[in-house]
């Protein structure tokens, strides 16, 4: 697909490019955890979790910055993973104090 998209431009990035797609996958997979934050009215701990990922991703980047792009691209989905696990800690944080069996049942009345 890359080849098809851009030709030989990016030829030689093919391992980054590898890592990143996996990276914006995390991206994807971080996006339910966030909406169940935002649904439960948790938004304190969604900025927490957010803050935190922010804080990985600045400094991983500037300890990266001196390998390169591939540095760069492990810092990312580095990040990414950190931020899927405090997402799914955030999660379980959260339902444990909300009854979500209440909550399905009133989406449905």
């Amino acid at each position: 697909m890359l080849h098809l998209a851009f030709g030989n431009l990016y030829a030689a990035e093919v391992p980054e490019i590898r890592l990143l797609a996996l990276a914006f996958f995390l991206i994807c997979m971080n996006q339910p955890s966030e909406t169940l934050l935002t649904v439960l009215r948790k938004s304190k701990l969604l900025l927490l979790t957010r803050l935190a990922a922010a804080t990985v991703a600045v400094a991983s980047l500037a300890l990266a910055r001196p390998y390169g792009l591939m540095g760069c691209v492990l810092a990312l989905l580095a990040t990414q993973l950190i931020n899927l696990a405090n997402l799914r800690i955030a999660e379980w944080v959260a339902a444990r104090g909300h009854d979500l069996t209440s909550t399905l049942n009133g989406v449905r009345a």
